[in-house]
């Protein structure tokens, strides 16, 4: 069983070898054109893979910045209280 990242390795692979077997087009425009539209592949497949890779230690980010939030809404909720800032 391959994991999310083998598997967008794999498809950035496939990606790239479909791209190399393109023709190669006449103008600058439609090469310019061709070369952003390949950067952008590139980058949302590497961003992809990235947002795959280590699940565990972004979840544990993600627990601490809840915990922190948390932690900071009772001092933050004492300090409207006692300002009245909460008061009709």
């Amino acid at each position: 069983m391959k994991t999310e990242a083998q598997v967008a390795r794999q498809q950035l692979h496939d990606w790239r070898e479909v791209q190399s077997h393109r023709r190669i087009p006449q103008t600058d425009e439609q090469f310019m054109s061709r070369l952003a539209e390949a950067n952008k592949g590139v980058l949302e497949l590497h961003f992809d893979y990235l947002n795959r890779s280590h699940p565990y230690i972004r979840l544990a980010a993600s627990i601490c910045y809840a915990v922190g939030f948390v932690g900071a809404l009772h001092p933050l909720s004492r300090c409207f209280r006692e300002s009245g800032a909460l008061d009709d």
